[in-house]
């Protein structure tokens, strides 16, 4: 009797022994395998995990059985187990599954640039229950698999080029074709960026007082994007200063505003008292002398000039006629 328990043991280990090292080899055979026929990396590495787990478990299973455990009711306790983990784990298998179609329908690879669930950089691996993204700024990125199959994903690198768009606003008073012919001559300079399809420039729009441009320049990978978004604004504006192009100016309503809301802002309360008691106090001595301040007068007339409020400053016409006169008849 022990002896042919201690049999079953030896067998027990020597099957855990061989599902272990058959493990590893299938494993290796399917990478191997699927590597000869040029599949993508994140496919191999994924289905020799697949196949080295599967005969992990089938092994244990069989080395439970050989030593007389009921496999039949561990299988139970598994399966119900599992029913009960699947539902606290909903949402793992969620991106379990969801993992499985990234693999299978490829929507992206490893080393594309992708945008998805609110983040955007180079894919490093797709792990069974999520991605790794490694961003512009070499932050990496855990995006739940689900989420990437559930929402929107684009993918910079399937096509061989893609586009820079760069908005340029000038004065509506300079020469269209002029400025179309400086923005062309800037983007064709620049090195990265591609003779076909060639670049383009248009008038996209017409505003108040300014005309808005966009260019439009095609760079090969997703890392010249900004390299020629930055140098496409840099040299623009260089080349705008040395041809005398003007940039948009605020409107003139917007500093009409802003004088007489400077000239309404007038002194505190205490202030006012004090001037209003001094003046009374000087109006003694200087009567009709109520003339304003040289600079106070030249901000008033210069509003007056541009139409802004109700009331005009100096709207008699007649008051320094009759200053004059009665300074003339006190004389």
């Amino acid at each position: 009797m022990l002896t042919q328990f201690g049999l079953r043991i030896l067998a027990a280990i020597a099957i855990a022994t061989l599902g272990l090292w058959g493990a590893r080899v299938v494993r290796q055979a399917v990478r191997r395998m699927m590597g000869q026929r040029h599949l993508d990396v994140t496919l191999v590495a994924f289905a020799g995990n697949l196949a080295y787990v599967g005969i992990i478990a089938f092994s244990a299973i069989a080395a439970l059985g050989q030593v007389g455990v009921d496999t039949a009711s561990i299988l139970t306790v598994l399966g119900a187990a599992g029913l009960a983990i699947g539902l606290a784990l909903q949402g793992s298998l969620s991106n379990f599954a969801a993992g499985i179609l990234l693999v299978l329908f490829r929507p992206f690879k490893v080393g594309d640039f992708i945008e998805g669930a609110g983040a955007s950089g180079y894919v490093v691996e797709i792990q069974f229950l999520s991605t790794l993204v490694r961003t512009r700024q070499n932050k990496l990125a855990i995006i739940p698999n689900s989420e990437l199959v559930e929402g929107k994903i684009i993918n910079h690198s399937t096509e061989p080029y893609i586009r820079v768009d760069v908005t340029i606003s000038v004065d509506g008073r300079e020469g269209a074709k002029r400025v179309h012919r400086v923005l062309l001559e800037e983007v064709q300079r620049r090195p990265l960026v591609l003779a076909d399809p060639p670049p383009t420039v248009g008038l996209m729009a017409l505003g108040e007082g300014a005309m808005q441009f966009m260019v439009q320049a095609w760079v090969a990978t997703p890392n010249h994007y900004w390299v020629v978004h930055f140098a496409l604004n840099e040299a623009i504006k260089e080349r705008f200063d040395r041809e005398g192009i003007r940039l948009p100016e605020p409107p003139l309503t917007e500093m009409a505003e802003a004088i007489r809301e400077a000239l309404h802002d007038g002194p505190t309360d205490g202030a006012a008292d004090e001037g209003a008691a001094k003046g009374d106090a000087e109006g003694e001595g200087d009567v009709g002398d109520d003339r304003p301040e040289p600079e106070s007068g030249a901000a008033l007339g210069a509003v007056a000039n541009l139409g802004v409020g109700g009331d005009r400053v100096g709207s008699d016409p007649q008051g320094d006629g009759a200053d004059a006169g009665a300074g003339a008849d006190a004389g």
